[in-house]
C-alpha cells in the first residue's frame, strides 16, 4: 500500500496548517505526489500515525478500513486497532458518507462537518482524498475535531443577530414615535408627552448599550489598565447598593451580607469591581423573586483566595444554559427580567473583568430555588498597615473635620 504517498500527505496537511493555508488547496498535490510511488515504505509511519491529532481511515475501493489511528478510533469511541471493519461500521453519519462518495465519483477531494454523539457530542470536519489506482484506488479521510471552533463561529452569528435585535428594537421605537409626532396635525399634551418619553427611554437604553459595548470591547482588547489595591468588600458593596438603590426599592428587594466577622479585603481594582458587583447585584434583583432576598457573601476560602458569592431566590436557570449565560446578548427564552431591560451585556463583563484579574466565574442554580454566581479572585500576601483607597479617603476627611474644628 503507498505508504510514501501517505506520509507525503501527512506532511503536506502538517505544513498547510502551520501556515494557515486551506488544507483543500494542498490536497491535489498530495495526491500528485503520490502517483506512481506505491512502494511499501513502513520506516516511522506508525510513529506518525500515533502521534497525529487528526483521525486517520484509509478506505479500500471495497469499502474495508485498511488503516486507522489511535486518534480516529479516540474521536468514535472505538477500541483500537478497528482495521477489517467496513468504513460503514465504523462511522455511522449518512453525512460523512456523502462526501466520501462524491470524492470518489469526482476523483477530486471534498470536505464537509458533520456532528456525532458517540462517545460525546463533537463537531468534526472530514477530507477525503480518492487515491490513485495504481495505490490500489480507495481513498483516504481525515477528520479534525472542530468543536471548539463551530462554538467560536456560532457565538459569532449569534452575536450578531442579537446585537442587531437589541439595535433594532430601541430605533425602531424612536423612529416610530417622531414619525408620529412630525405628522402635521395637533397632537394632544399627554399624547405628545407619552411619544417623548419613549424616545427618551429608548435613546437611554442606546446609550447604555453602546456604553456596555464599548466597556466590554476594551476589557476583552486589555485597553482598561488594572490598578490593584487592598479593598475593603463592605465598602465596595456600599458603592454598588447606593447605584441601584431605586432599582431595589421597585422589586422591593433586600440585600442580605454574609461577611466574615472583622471584614474581608481583597487585591483588586476598585471602579472594576464596583462595577462587577453592581451588575451582579442588578442581575439578581432582576432575575430573583420580587420582594425577595439577594445574599451576598464574602470570605478568604482555604486555597488562599477570595470568594464572592451573590445568590439570588428565583426561578432558577437550567443546567443547559449555565455555560452559556455569559456569552454576550445570550438571553434564556421564556425568562423575562422584573424591572427595566437590560443591555445583555452585564454577565460578559463580569466574566472579562473576571480573568482580567486572573480569576474565574461560574453560576451554579437550582431551578425553581435560586442561583448562584461565584467569584474567585486570587490574593497575594497582604502587607502590613495596608490600607484601601476608600479608607484613606475617609481618614483624610475626619483629619480634615478635626482641623477645621480646631
Amino acid at each position: 500500500m503507498g505508504s510514501v504517498a501517505v506520509t507525503s500527505f501527512f506532511s503536506l496537511v502538517l505544513i498547510g496548517r502551520v501556515w494557515g493555508k486551506s488544507r483543500l488547496d494542498l490536497l491535489p498535490g498530495a495526491v500528485a505526489v503520490g502517483k506512481g510511488v506505491c512502494e511499501p515504505e513502513e520506516h516511522g509511519v506508525d510513529l506518525v500515525l500515533a502521534r497525529m491529532a487528526a483521525g486517520i481511515l484509509l478506505v479500500g475501493k471495497e469499502g474495508m478500513a485498511l488503516l486507522t489511528n489511535p486518534a480516529f478510533c479516540e474521536m468514535f469511541g472505538l477500541d483500537a486497532p478497528c482495521r477489517g471493519f467496513r468504513a460503514a461500521e465504523l462511522v455511522r453519519h449518512p453525512d460523512f458518507h456523502e462526501i466520501l462518495n462524491r470524492a470518489l465519483a469526482s476523483g477530486e477531494p471534498d470536505m464537509g462537518r458533520f456532528s456525532t454523539g458517540i462517545p460525546q457530542v463533537r463537531v468534526l470536519e472530514a477530507t477525503v482524498v480518492p487515491l490513485d489506482r495504481e495505490c490500489g484506488g480507495g481513498a483516504l479521510a481525515l477528520f479534525y475535531d472542530v468543536t471548539a471552533t463551530d462554538g467560536i463561529e456560532r457565538m459569532h452569528r449569534d452575536f450578531l443577530a442579537n446585537a442587531s435585535h437589541q439595535l433594532r428594537t430601541p430605533v425602531s421605537s424612536i423612529l416610530a414615535s417622531v414619525e408620529s409626532l412630525t405628522l402635521g396635525r395637533e397632537i394632544p399634551c399627554e399624547q405628545r408627552d407619552r411619544f417623548l418619553g419613549m424616545i427618551e427611554r429608548n435613546a437611554q437604553r442606546l446609550a447604555r448599550l453602546t456604553r456596555d459595548l464599548l466597556e466590554l470591547t476594551r476589557l476583552e482588547q486589555g485597553d482598561l489598565p488594572v490598578v490593584s489595591e487592598w479593598l475593603d468588600l463592605g465598602e465596595i458593596l456600599d458603592l454598588a447598593e447606593s447605584s441601584l438603590e431605586s432599582l431595589f426599592c421597585r422589586r422591593e428587594i433586600r440585600v442580605d451580607r454574609e461577611i466574615q466577622t472583622g471584614g474581608v479585603r481583597f487585591h483588586a481594582d476598585s471602579k472594576a469591581m464596583e462595577e462587577l458587583l453592581i451588575n451582579l447585584l442588578e442581575n439578581a434583583a432582576k432575575f430573583g423573586k420580587r420582594g425577595g432576598t439577594v445574599t451576598v457573601r464574602g470570605l478568604r476560602n482555604g486555597e488562599g483566595a477570595f470568594r464572592l458569592e451573590v445568590e439570588d431566590r428565583g426561578e432558577g436557570i437550567a443546567e443547559a444554559h449555565l455555560t452559556r449565560i455569559f456569552e454576550r446578548f445570550y438571553r434564556i427564552e421564556g425568562r423575562g427580567p422584573g424591572g427595566a431591560p437590560g443591555t445583555g451585556l452585564g454577565l460578559a463583563i463580569v466574566q472579562s473583568t473576571v480573568r482580567r484579574h486572573g480569576g474565574r466565574v461560574w453560576a451554579e442554580s437550582k431551578p425553581g430555588e435560586k442561583t448562584l454566581f461565584v467569584v474567585e479572585l486570587p490574593l497575594p500576601e497582604e502587607p502590613l498597615g495596608a490600607e484601601s483607597t476608600s479608607g484613606r479617603e475617609n481618614r483624610r476627611e475626619e483629619i480634615g473635620r478635626v482641623e477645621d474644628s480646631e
